[in-house]
């Protein structure tokens, strides 16, 4: 008798279990599917009447910095590289504090646990150093390599590394409404300085379209980005 009561639990459970399983499956499924549709109309309301009109959302803010000329390449923020490397760690204190030199184009710091990383260079190659391309050039590298063994570091390099900074003009952020483009903001043109100048731009940015704060009326030219 109990021998018959538990296989008949053993049967209700694996029979839950497999419509559980099946559920599940169905979910998934319909999930999948419906993303695809989404994507679907997406891609086509896109290709139809472009990138703005296929956005259904209230305000579309472009934090894209060095890619925003991918998508409005009025907005004028220029694609300019940057390159790095870092050292093994040293034992020895070569750096005191982080440091800025020849009008931003050097810079360097030492990290805690002694790695030494070096940066700039790239005004001995303005020309080549542009566009979206994130690779360490032999170049600057040899720049960079000299220069962390003018710090004294003995240590071997361990990393190399790249990355596209979005410049303007004046080399000042732009931060507001896009002319032309209902609905449509920029934040982003830091020109270098994006650790200073990102989160203050966003925070700004994002007082005025919540309506916790409102951005200054100065611009650079009439309904022009701030």
């Amino acid at each position: 008798m109990f021998q018959r009561m538990i296989d008949d639990f053993k049967a209700s459970t694996g029979t839950a279990l497999r419509l559980t399983s099946l559920a599940a499956a169905a979910a998934v499924a319909l999930f999948i599917t419906i993303s695809f549709l989404c994507a679907a109309a997406f891609v086509f309301v896109l290709q139809r009447y472009g990138l703005i009109e296929a956005c259904l959302a209230g305000a579309v803010v472009l934090a894209t910095n060095a890619y925003t000329n991918l998508l409005l390449p009025e907005i004028g923020i220029a694609p300019v590289r940057a390159q790095m490397l870092g050292t093994a760690p040293d034992p020895r204190r070569l750096v005191a504090r982080p440091t800025y030199s020849d009008r931003g184009f050097r810079y360097w710091r030492q990290l805690p646990d002694g790695r030494l990383l070096a940066g700039g260079f790239r005004n001995h190659a303005l020309d080549e150093e542009v566009g979206h391309q994130a690779v360490p050039t032999a170049k600057i590298q040899a720049l960079l390599e000299r220069e962390v063994r003018r710090l004294g570091a003995g240590a071997e390099v361990t990393h190399r590394w790249a990355g596209i900074m979005g410049f303007t003009a004046d080399e000042l952020p732009l931060v507001g409404p896009v002319p032309g483009q209902p609905g449509v903001y920029i934040c982003g043109g830091y020109s270098g300085h994006g650790m200073g100048f990102a989160f203050q731009c966003a925070r700004l940015l994002a007082g005025e379209l919540t309506g916790r704060a409102q951005m200054g009326s100065s611009s650079r030219t009439m309904g022009s980005p701030q």
